[in-house]
C-alpha cells in the first residue's frame, strides 16, 4: 500500500523517459495519475477502501551527489514538524545532528550501525576518538599490500578498566567517492578469531570481519583474504 510520492522521483523519471524520449506506445492514463501525485505530494498509503496523502515538505536538502544531507538540521521537514535526518545519504538519529555536543567516545563505542558509527566518527573526528580513547595502534598496513585491499588499513587496541580491551580495525573504503575522498569505517575485531592472531595482526583482524550468514567465519585463514580488486 506505500507509495514514496516526490521520494520516489527517480522511478518517476525513468518511466517517464520511456514515454516523453523513447516515445514508447503504452497506455500512460493510470501512470500520468501516478506521476501528478509526484509532482504535488509526498509519500502516500493507498487501500482500495481509503487513502492517506502527505503534503510534499517545505525543507529538502542534498549534497553535491544528491543524498540526502544537511549537517545542522533535518534533510526534510513537513509544515506540522515532522522531519527526517541524515549526513551524505545516512539516515541517522536526529539528536546526532541538533546535539552533537553529545557524541563521546562510549556513543561510538556502543553504536551497532557501521554506517551510522562512522557518521559519529567523522562528526567526533578519529584524532581526537583516538586520543581520548587512550587507543593503541597494534598494526598498520601500507603500500606492502597493494593487492589486498589493505592500504592505510589499522588495528587498534582500547583498554578498559573493567573489562576486556576493545578491538578495531581502521579500513578505508575501496572505493572512491566522486570528490576522490575514500570514506574511513572503523570495525570491531573479534579477540579471538584465528586463534587469537586478530589481536596483532591486521591482516587477520580485517579477514574475520567477513562473516557467512550464520556469524562463523567466511575465510578458512586469514590468508585466504586476498582479493585482487574490491568495489
Amino acid at each position: 500500500m506505500w507509495q514514496g510520492g516526490n521520494q520516489w522521483s527517480a522511478w518517476d523519471s525513468f518511466l517517464s523517459f520511456f514515454r516523453d524520449v523513447v516515445k514508447l506506445p503504452l497506455e500512460y492514463t493510470h501512470y500520468n495519475a501516478w506521476e501528478y501525485l509526484a509532482k504535488h505530494s509526498g509519500p502516500r498509503i493507498v487501500h482500495e477502501k481509503f487513502c492517506i496523502i502527505s503534503d510534499r515538505p517545505e525543507i529538502l536538502q542534498v549534497d553535491e551527489q544528491n543524498r540526502p544531507h544537511c549537517q545542522n538540521g533535518p534533510f526534510c521537514r513537513w509544515r506540522d514538524g515532522s522531519a527526517l535526518y541524515a549526513i551524505h545519504g545516512v539516515r541517522i538519529p536526529a539528536w546526532i545532528v541538533l546535539f552533537p555536543e553529545r557524541i563521546t567516545v562510549r556513543a561510538i563505542d556502543d553504536e551497532t550501525n557501521a554506517e551510522i558509527r562512522r557518521v559519529l566518527l567523522s562528526q567526533f573526528g578519529l584524532k581526537r576518538y583516538i586520543q581520548e580513547s587512550a587507543v593503541i595502534i597494534v598494526d598498520s598496513c601500507d603500500e606492502n599490500f597493494p593487492l589486498l585491499g589493505l592500504q592505510g588499513a589499522r588495528l587498534l587496541r582500547k583498554e578498559q578498566p573493567n573489562d576486556e580491551p576493545l578491538l578495531f580495525v581502521e579500513v578505508r573504503n575501496s572505493t572512491k567517492e566522486q570528490d576522490g575522498s575514500q570514506k574511513t569505517y572503523l570495525l570491531p575485531v573479534d579477540p579471538n578469531a584465528y586463534d587469537g592472531t586478530t589481536q596483532h595482526s591486521c591482516l587477520a583482524a580485517v579477514a574475520s570481519t567477513w562473516r557467512r550468514t550464520d556469524g562463523s567465519l567466511f575465510f578458512k585463514t586469514p590468508k585466504e583474504y586476498a582479493p585482487y580488486l574490491e568495489t
